[in-house]
């Protein structure tokens, strides 16, 4: 399997890789960092690889740690805060955004600019 990073920021990086049907991405997230705001046409399936994270559905949030997993319904606004530096696989949603939630979108511009 080999990873292409398509992504790199003071957050960390984002890998890819797939069969060009099913794609997956790696997020590898330093701690205190925050990643997402998206609402995606399809469910979305996360997987925490490693570390710890707070994963926020709507207003609603819960903690993973390594091997923790969740999908997320389609069209549901949602983003994580990596309490750990963390690694997590998203797949499922073939990188099809339905719309970003600004609400989502302002805590992470928040976050990331605290830490």
């Amino acid at each position: 399997m080999k990873l292409d990073l398509i992504h790199q920021d003071d957050r960390g990086e984002i890998y890819t890789f797939g069969d060009g049907i099913e794609l997956c991405n790696m997020l590898f997230t330093n701690a205190g960092k925050a990643r997402g705001g998206c609402m995606h046409i399809e469910d979305e399936h996360l997987i925490v690889l490693k570390g710890e994270i707070e994963l926020f559905l709507f207003d609603n949030s819960r903690f993973m740690g390594a091997g923790d997993c969740i999908t997320i319904p389609n069209t549901t606004p949602h983003y994580f805060v990596s309490k750990t530096d963390s690694i997590v696989s998203e797949s499922g949603a073939k990188g099809e955004i339905l719309g970003k939630w600004q609400l989502h979108l302002d805590k992470i511009d928040d976050i990331n600019s605290a830490n």
